[in-house]
């Protein structure tokens, strides 16, 4: 098509084949294959979900020693936005092995855990403050990237 970046298409062609996933592990496969040009993929098409995340926190953690869970972290995005604003304390959680990958080389987390929630007892401290976000829609008929989001935002007693 002409006029659209190599990201546009390859981000299409990504959440088509996400679209057709049955299973987790057929999800998880794909997101391995494009843990190396995410970042590049959905930054070019004007993601901000981290930001949006990161500033929804701002004003619910002030503590900057607080022990946070990045849930769902994958290349790191939101880590990177995190220790911008001097969030040290963060740690990692994501399926994807690659992704994770990716994010260790930002040298933004303490500890990174390559597992699903709900898979294993997880190994983090008590009073740590876990927080996912619904992160991005791609509404392909105007071929543009839709940020929606919710910050789910839990203190847990981990035993």
């Amino acid at each position: 098509m002409e006029g659209t970046t190599s990201a546009e298409i390859r981000s299409t062609e990504i959440v088509n084949s996400l679209q057709r996933c049955t299973t987790e592990e057929e999800a998880l496969k794909v997101y391995n294959s494009w843990s190396d040009t995410y970042d590049q993929d959905v930054l070019g098409l004007g993601y901000n979900a981290h930001k949006y995340t990161v500033n929804k926190m701002l004003k619910l953690v002030t503590g900057k020693e607080t022990r946070i869970l990045d849930v769902a972290a994958g290349t790191g995005l939101v880590g990177s936005e995190l220790y911008e604003y001097g969030y040290t304390n963060v740690d990692a959680l994501d399926p994807s092995g690659e992704s994770l990958a990716i994010a260790e080389k930002k040298e933004v987390y303490k500890k990174l855990m390559c597992c699903a929630v709900g898979e294993d007892k997880l190994d983090i401290d008590e009073g740590t403050l876990l927080f996912q976000s619904i992160k991005q829609s791609i509404d392909r008929s105007i071929n543009q990237s839709v940020t929606f989001g919710t910050v789910a935002v839990v203190y847990m007693n981990v035993t």
